[in-house]
């Protein structure tokens, strides 16, 4: 384990375009017009607002943050589908004090003993009881700092046992690159970090399961080492299921119809057969009859020739 090391902060962040009044995103607040009427009015947020974000902001976050954000809070909801008590929250706002003002906005944050669910836009640790025991942050290129550095410090102050980062940079015409910083609270209050495996995994013992890197996003594997899929791929893969079920299902429909088309056939032919000896049977029948006939009568005309001679010779 080694100790916490902050950077310069400045020295994290890539510049953002001074063109664009909204690079950190936006919120809308109501102003007082000369005239006495309000009038909503769209203000750029500061880096101060990214770190300490209300619930109105609204800020614009690249494909892979949100799809890694997204997996993550999937993976970990099926992990604790059996903990009634557990909730994760993904890019929510927690609050730390009774009034709500302080507060964070972390990209997906696992909590325990929560007494019932609500449909929250922030979490308030006072009132629910309870606060985040793991807390995943997915940094961006113009705000890392918050991230590194701020949240290093605020999450230990309000004691959230176990904050990870996943480090990633992103930049055009680049590959993206995750590095992944495991931080643990200290009996003194303090964050330790651990280093990842020797697979360059970290265990997240809330949710039983390793969280890696793998072609710049981030994956789970569980106690086995089997990746935990992401919902694409799970969809893709019970399709092609039922796919194949269906081909199955078909391909035994077939069979079974041919099996009865071959069962009437061989049917039909011992049918034919069976007339067949019936009519052999009969004509032979018939022909022994017309033998036994014949013979009869063969008998009867000897008889009769031999009854005609011997009158003829006693006429003579």
């Amino acid at each position: 384990m080694s100790q916490v090391i902050l950077e310069p902060a400045a020295e994290l962040n890539d510049p953002v375009d001074p063109k664009d009044r909204f690079a950190y995103g936006w919120r809308y607040v109501v102003e007082v017009q000369p005239d006495g009427s309000e009038k909503s009015v769209q203000v750029p947020l500061t880096l101060e607002d990214i770190l300490h974000p209300r619930e109105e902001d609204f800020r614009l976050l690249s494909d892979p943050h949100t799809q890694d954000c997204v997996y993550l809070g999937c993976v970990f909801k099926a992990a604790l589908s059996q903990t009634p008590s557990a909730h994760v929250l993904a890019d929510c706002r927690v609050a730390w004090d009774a009034e709500g003002e302080y507060g964070h906005g972390p990209d997906v944050a696992v909590i325990f003993n929560v007494r019932a669910y609500k449909e929250w836009s922030t979490f308030n640790t006072v009132d629910e009881g309870t606060k985040p025991a793991l807390i995943i942050e997915v940094t961006s290129p113009s705000t890392r700092s918050t991230d590194l550095v701020n949240k290093v410090e605020e999450y230990a102050e309000v004691g959230v046992p176990h904050y990870v980062i996943a480090d990633a940079r992103e930049r055009r015409g680049y590959n993206r690159r995750v590095t992944l910083i495991d931080y643990h609270l200290s009996p003194n209050g303090d964050y330790v970090r651990r280093e990842v495996n020797a697979e360059g995994r970290i265990w997240l013992p809330e949710v039983k399961l390793w969280l890696g890197v793998d072609a710049g996003r981030l994956v789970c594997f569980d106690v086995n080492g089997e990746r935990r899929e992401t919902y694409v791929e799970l969809a893709v893969a019970r399709e092609e299921a039922e796919q194949i079920a269906a081909d199955q299902s078909l391909a035994r429909v077939r069979a079974e119809h041919r099996t009865k088309i071959e069962s009437q056939a061989r049917a039909e032919a011992e049918r034919r057969v069976s007339d067949a000896e019936q009519k052999a049977s009969e004509a032979e029948r018939r022909a022994s009859e017309a033998e036994r006939n014949a013979t009869h009568e063969r008998a009867a005309r000897e008889a009769l020739e031999a009854r005609l001679k011997e009158l003829e010779q006693r006429l003579q």
